[in-house]
């Protein structure tokens, strides 16, 4: 069970530094003009789409007692 919370941390955390990249590259793409209706096109086909992709199997994860917690200090 060790190895499975490990593997959700690690999937959650590089869908957070995938997500942050993402950021930084429509910021880029802002500067540089593209209109405010391009970058949600954008948005929508990279963070969203990376995020809501297995939603559905994270929500079973999270009904299990424990499953993505990491530690007694988390909330």
């Amino acid at each position: 069970m060790p190895s499975e919370m490990t593997s959700v941390s690690q999937h959650v955390q590089r869908l957070v530094t995938s997500s942050a990249q993402a950021r930084y590259a429509l910021h880029a793409l802002r500067t540089r003009g593209l209109d405010d209706a391009a970058l949600q096109h954008v948005f929508r086909a990279t963070v969203v789409a990376r995020l809501t992709y297995a939603a559905s199997a994270w929500r079973g994860l999270t009904k299990a007692p424990g499953i993505l917690s990491t530690g007694p200090a988390d909330i």
